[in-house]
């Protein structure tokens, strides 16, 4: 990381330590990385009447299907949180369920986005200087099951 990066990432890291310091199932480290996504509109494409996608839905953290945390997929530590600090241009943050279901093919249970690439159930508008957090427990499987109904166990954004 830059000079810049570093301090900012200290300024973050410090004001996360400050919100959540009485939650003790999450663990705010220093961040050990810093990605940098550029976000532009591309044109509408007329023949196909719609906008293309530039980052797919995703999960930050991995974990197995039936709820352990997968090191070896993750890069990020467990029970640390994400944080997306918007410069410039207001962006939509979309978020979409995932559901856990049987894969015919293989017998196994797999992750499943509800409602296709295009179905999503929650959003933030994320504007210029604003901090996004996203707390780990909401990608943990386990945790989701026993809060939501419809067996919607985890989100990704």
């Amino acid at each position: 990381m830059s000079p810049s990066m570093t301090r900012l990432a200290e300024i973050i890291h410090r004001d996360l330590k400050k919100r959540l310091e009485n939650d003790n199932t999450v663990s705010v480290e220093p961040f050990n990385h810093v990605t940098i996504l550029m976000y532009y509109q591309k044109s509408l494409d007329e023949k196909k009447n719609h906008k293309r996608k530039l980052l797919e839905f995703h999960t930050d953290n991995v974990y197995s299907t039936n709820g352990l945390f997968v090191n070896n997929k993750n890069s990020q530590k467990e029970k640390t949180v994400t944080a997306i600090l918007t410069l410039g241009n207001e962006r939509v943050l979309k978020f979409q369920k995932q559901l856990l279901v049987d894969n015919d093919e293989t017998g196994k249970q797999i992750w499943e986005g509800c409602g296709g690439e295009d179905s999503f159930c929650s959003y933030f508008r994320l504007s210029n200087g604003s901090l996004f957090v996203l707390h780990p427990n909401d990608e943990i499987p386990k945790i989701r099951k026993e809060l939501d109904s419809e067996k919607m166990d985890c989100t990704k954004s």
